[in-house]
């Protein structure tokens, strides 16, 4: 039986020490074992299929600092076409390295936090269909993004920050890095509901092992919504955070579809290396309604023949480990932050 669980916020930590982290203990040392002997600051660039976001991160001896973030998420369209996805990404990007651009110029004309606003590296991190997981080469990442995308994003980092170093990075990747010290000797499947796209990550011990992804996704229930719930996309937003006792109806529908099309996405893959533990990331406040959808299909229960549970992580669980600035914070780069921090921390 699949059983759904939610974590209360954590107070964060004294480091070094130990953080709870998804109801889970984690050693802090284990994860941020590197030796940093100055403050850098890198830029965070997150393209997703609907929607992109930037920040900022100082990386220092004491917890990464989160700031600048700023996510835009883009219109959702009748039809998806390839080619206008492609440009209005290409755009969105460009107003986002702007903001964080101007937000680390102000910062270098104060003299206090003149080295906060020093941007001297940038990472770029992927979600699909922008790129592939090579699960034969421990996880590595292969970016499919079209060569225009990738050199436009080298070129906008380029006119914003100079000449840094810059590099590509898939979400799956990260994320499966920092939630395997939640699970460190078990296998743990991610569950990453994006507009367009759910992917499916099962990883073990920080290694991607399998990967799927199906063509659902938020922007599914919002287009239910508006269709059949009569909503505008305003008034379906909303309806996200209220989920009115009349819409029970279009909810519903969307939840059956969402759960059958992640039983067929996850019967072969469960089957090769059965897993008690499903994570959900989604943007704010959507998790837990997909979580809850997951527990409530008994098919979907049947694949997870010792049980497990379903944990909708949240910006609250990630808060003990960095310091978010924003009034609410962004799941996705928060996963990213720690990423950076643990890969290109100084």
């Amino acid at each position: 039986m699949l059983r759904f669980a939610s974590c209360r916020q954590i107070n964060p930590p004294v480091r070094p020490s130990v953080a709870v982290l998804f109801c889970y203990t984690i050693q802090m040392s284990s994860l941020f074992g590197k030796k940093k002997l100055e403050e850098k600051t890198v830029a965070i660039v997150d393209i997703e299929n609907s929607s992109v976001a930037a920040a900022l991160v100082q990386l220092s001896q004491e917890e990464p600092k989160l700031f600048a973030e700023k996510r835009t998420f883009l219109s959702i369209p009748q039809r998806l076409h390839g080619e206008n996805l492609l440009h209005t990404t290409i755009a969105a990007a460009q107003e986002l390295l702007l903001h964080v651009s101007e937000v680390a110029a102000r910062m270098r004309m104060h003299r206090k936090l003149a080295l906060m606003g020093d941007v001297q590296q940038a990472v770029v991190f992927f979600g699909p269909p922008w790129a592939e997981i090579d699960t034969t080469s421990s996880g590595s990442v292969q970016v499919n993004a079209p060569r225009v995308l990738t050199q436009e994003l080298r070129s906008q980092i380029g006119s914003v920050f100079g000449d840094v170093e810059t590099s590509f990075h898939s979400f799956a990747t990260a994320a499966a890095r920092i939630a395997q010290r939640s699970v460190p000797d078990e296998p743990y499947l991610l569950c990453t509901i994006t507009g367009e796209i759910t992917e499916l990550t099962l990883a073990q011990e920080g290694r991607i092992l399998a990967r799927a992804t199906l063509p659902v996704g938020l922007y599914t229930l919002l287009r239910t919504l508006t269709t059949h719930g009569g909503l505008s996309q305003a008034e379906a937003y909303s309806a996200l955070k209220l989920q009115f006792s009349y819409l029970k109806e279009p909810f519903d529908s969307v939840g059956e579809h969402f759960s059958n099309a992640l039983y067929h996405g996850l019967e072969d893959m469960v089957a090769s290396l059965p897993t008690r533990n499903v994570f959900v990331l989604a943007h704010e406040p959507n998790g837990e309604w997909f979580a809850q959808a997951i527990v409530s299909d008994p098919k979907v229960a049947t694949l997870f023949k010792d049980g497990g549970v379903v944990r909708a992580l949240r910006p609250a669980h990630l808060s003990p480990l960095l310091a978010a600035h924003a009034t609410h914070p962004d799941l996705f780069l928060m996963l990213e932050a720690l990423f950076v921090d643990v890969r290109h921390g100084v």
